[in-house]
């Protein structure tokens, strides 16, 4: 049996981004408990658990929630209170949502621009998806939880995206997971170094299904341009809105980028 991995405060402060003094407060507060105390120093040592719990204390926080919401929502054990938060926050983002939609020029939607991309070091691991597209969000999460179980220190700028490699006559399509990772942990196994791109890219609002029809309008726009080498396609999660999954959609955005050469 495989021995579990265990974080000192130090390795988990660098894994989430969280200082030594913030963790220390969250165990005050309850939220987390070290899984083994021992050494010098009597030392903490926490599981891949608890580094998971903080990392979602993090987006949550990103998210806008108080802290003491956050901990409530990840603590999880009053469902009343837990949707109460929810719909309270779910509340003031449909009102945000709202007031984008109606300053957004329609015209703008679809609309492919050009610009570079910025260069940055990735942790990845490739599959084989079907010619169905699914929803990414979760891919990606499985991959970030992943990547601090090994130790890694996440980039929190750019959380994830998934890269395709798609000829077009198969129904499968090769692609890689990606997670923007710290520059100091560039040297373990499974990192990539993605270099300055140029790229074409556009937003895509609500649900994509299939990527093949956005991958077709961008490579007509690269031809247009200019452009001979259009691959790889990506797609990058800016927002995911706290939705059922399958239903309420409409305002999820992704960005597509075409790299072009």
């Amino acid at each position: 049996m495989e021995k579990e991995k265990l974080f000192t405060i130090e390795q988990l402060a660098k894994a989430t981004g969280i200082s030594r003094a913030s963790l220390l407060r969250l165990e005050t507060d309850g939220l987390i408990t070290p899984r083994a105390r021992g050494g010098r120093g009597n030392s903490r040592f926490y599981s891949s658990d608890t580094a998971l719990k903080v990392l979602k204390l993090v987006s949550y926080r990103g998210l806008g929630f108080a802290t003491k919401d956050a901990m409530e929502l990840i603590r999880g054990n009053d469902y009343r209170e837990m949707l109460d938060i929810m719909s309270r926050k779910l509340a003031v983002l449909n009102g945000i949502v709202e007031e984008l939609k109606s300053n957004l020029d329609e015209s703008s939607r679809g609309e492919i621009r050009e610009t570079t991309s910025a260069a940055g070091y990735y942790f990845i691991e490739k599959r084989i998806l079907s010619n169905t597209f699914r929803d990414i969000s979760p891919e990606i999460m499985n991959l970030l939880g992943e990547a601090v179980r090994k130790g890694f220190r996440l980039d929190s700028g750019t959380p994830g995206m998934i890269q395709f490699r798609d000829d077009g006559e198969t129904r499968e399509q090769e692609f890689t997971l990606m997670i923007h990772i710290d520059p100091s942990c560039k040297d373990k196994p499974g990192v990539v170094e993605v270099p300055e791109e140029r790229i074409l890219y556009m937003n895509s609002f609500g649900k994509i299904r299939n990527i093949r029809p956005f991958l077709q309008q961008m490579e007509k726009e690269a031809e247009k341009r200019g452009y001979r080498s259009c691959l790889p396609f990506r797609i990058i999660p800016t927002n995911i809105p706290f939705a059922t999954p399958g239903k309420n959609t409409s305002d999820m955005v992704m960005r597509l980028e075409l790299v072009v050469r």
